[in-house]
């Protein structure tokens, strides 16, 4: 009875705190999203906690720490288009967080992509043209019912399947002209280099940029413990072989946390401390067909890390480095390289390994 007692206390200050939250998104200005990740938050066990619900320009809101301090900057000197909640493509403004509803029309996950550039011209109802192409992978992507066909450097066709649906054909032709002959239906097209097709850039009369996100600056001293902690995250990536990080740091590269995807497809999340560091395991995951949840530890007090990748632990790795500081930032990169890319659902840090085990009982 006293366990139910508190545990019902312990949800009602945590409904209190994304009350708080809603109000402090409210009177910052900002744009609240409906968001079902955020109302079934029940635990404030964490000392960040980002869901995608709250944004404005330059600005990503976490719901803890209360004060703000969590709140991300973002970066991206170009519009971008994300699906909201009608499944109907939308323009997000320069430097603006991006709340895509692609993978369902309920949840809510924040997009983060690399930069590119769309090389049809007249993208919203293409068009027959040529384009020049090097020898590298491309993707061409389109909804609607028609058909572009490829002749020139390269031979074959996309067809559409419906009005709604995204198709896409990847692809390396020589270099040269790229002959695309479309026949019917063909909306919102898109070529651009690269192994998927990414959100849609819209075009005019000539080519389009998109640029990248840049996602930093989460934190201060009082949001981490350098002797000890947990971060957790649940995310999906497009199914491209670049380096991507995600870091919890000093504000360089010398003192951090880190999970890594590697440009060969490996992963392995690090502990570097005084610029000496080891990693729990490098590994080929599956990060691109379902939601991953990843929830990585350490421990500087027993000299442990441990990684665990859906609930299972993929190894642990003793370390002997001492920190040279406290850490004070969590960040899509390191020093602005090797940006995240994906899609995110949940992205928690826990100063307590105890704490942790609360929400995620796996960890015991």
């Amino acid at each position: 009875m006293l366990y139910k007692l508190l545990l019902k206390l312990k949800q009602s200050v945590f409904l209190n705190f994304i009350s708080l939250y809603k109000n402090r998104v409210i009177e910052d200005g900002g744009t609240l999203v409906n968001s079902t990740t955020l109302d079934n938050l029940v635990s404030t066990n964490e000392s960040l906690i980002m869901v995608p619900s709250g944004y404005k320009a330059a600005k990503l809101y976490s719901v803890l720490p209360e004060d703000g301090s969590g709140d991300l900057t973002v970066t991206r000197n170009t519009e971008a288009t994300y699906i909201d909640e009608n499944g109907s493509i939308q323009i997000s403004p320069f430097d603006t967080p991006r709340f895509d509803f692609s993978d369902n029309l309920i949840e809510p996950v924040l997009l983060t992509e690399p930069s590119s550039i769309n090389l049809f011209f007249g993208s919203a109802i293409l068009l027959t043209q040529n384009v020049t192409v090097t020898a590298n992978e491309y993707t061409v992507s389109f909804y609607g019912l028609g058909t572009i066909n490829f002749t020139g450097v390269y031979t074959g066709s996309l067809v559409g399947t419906g009005i709604n649906d995204l198709v896409s054909l990847t692809f390396t032709p020589i270099a040269g002209s790229l002959i695309c002959t479309v026949i019917g239906d063909v909306t919102n097209g898109q070529i651009e280099l690269g192994d998927y097709a990414s959100s849609r850039i819209i075009t005019l009369g000539t080519s389009m940029l998109r640029a990248a996100e840049i996602i930093s600056g989460a934190g201060d001293v009082n949001t981490f413990n350098t002797q000890e902690g947990v971060i957790y995250l649940k995310v999906k990536l497009p199914q491209t072989l670049i380096s991507k990080n995600m870091t919890i740091n000093i504000g360089d590269a010398s003192n951090r946390i880190t999970l890594e995807w590697m440009i060969d497809g490996g992963f392995r999340a690090w502990v570097r401390f005084n610029n000496e560091g080891l990693y729990v395991q490098s590994i080929a995951y599956d990060f691109y067909s379902n939601y991953s949840e990843i929830a990585f530890i350490w421990d500087n007090l027993s000299k442990i890390m441990e990684l665990y990748i859906d609930g299972v632990s993929l190894g642990t790795k003793s370390f002997t480095a001492e920190p040279t500081t406290n850490f004070n930032d969590l960040s899509f990169n390191i020093l602005e390289s090797y940006n995240f890319y994906g899609k995110i659902k949940e992205l928690k840090v826990y100063k307590s390994i105890l704490e942790a085990e609360i929400n995620l009982p796996y960890l015991i």
